[in-house]
């Protein structure tokens, strides 16, 4: 085989040679464990051969990408700039509503429970009146009414709505959603200990982990399986 491979026919017809021999190979005494050796290293200098072979048109294709990529970017600049602008604007007055619309909705909210208050005091200063009348019946009704007095919620409808129809079709909604930082690793991890919050929430990363073992020589840690394996590194 050739040190450099010069056309992807080459390539199809030397990989496609080499995976059946390895398909049909058998390794059952220290010559073929040796054979099996050397054919891992033709492998592994067509491998970079092929790897060799396609570097070109993968930097000339990515450069293309990139320049496109970059071109996409610059014209959408503007459009990306004056949407977040116009969607600031819109979220700063529609906040601002909302702020007007709750304040009032409390204020009506208060004025009917203070108005409900005073049903109830009158109608239990009757029932006293009655009572010392010896209007027992009376005052026990008027008690009921007293304790039926209800106040509903109060309800003040938005200046802006949520969704909005365009004349073109589609529509712009408003989604209600929050923002979520980490402040305290641990005090997290405790939680998730203890059942509060859902371990799909963190993420475990393999690489991570396995660097950390190999790096601390661990054997035995809670929560992991730690078993030794090889793997061989072709020169």
């Amino acid at each position: 085989m050739s040190d450099l491979v010069i056309s992807e026919e080459q390539i199809e017809r030397e990989a496609l040679t080499l995976k059946q021999q390895a398909e049909s190979m058998q390794i059952a005494t220290p010559e073929d464990y040796q054979s099996s050796a050397e054919m891992r290293k033709v492998l592994k200098d067509l491998d970079k051969n092929i790897i060799t072979f396609f570097e070109p048109m993968k930097k000339s294709t990515h450069e293309a990408w990139k320049s496109v990529c970059n071109k996409e970017n610059e014209a959408r600049k503007p459009i990306t700039e004056a949407d977040a602008i116009v969607n600031k604007k819109r979220t700063i007055y529609y906040d601002e509503q909302e702020r007007i619309r709750k304040e009032a909705e409390a204020k009506l909210q208060r004025e009917a429970e203070e108005a409900a208050k005073k049903e109830r005091d009158r109608l239990l200063a009757l029932a006293v009146k009655a009572e010392e009348k010896g209007k027992d019946e009376k005052a026990e009704g008027l008690l009921e009414q007293a304790e039926q007095v209800y106040v509903e919620p109060v309800f003040v409808a938005p200046v802006v709505a949520k969704s909005v129809k365009l004349e073109g079709g589609g529509g712009v909604s408003r989604i209600k959603d929050v923002e979520v930082t980490v402040i305290n690793p641990l005090l997290l991890i405790q939680e998730i200990a203890a059942g509060r919050v859902p371990i799909t929430v963190i993420e475990v990363k393999p690489g991570a982990l396995k660097t950390w073992v190999k790096a601390t020589d661990s054997k035995h840690v809670p929560g992991l399986a730690i078993r030794e394996t090889s793997r061989e590194a072709v020169r």
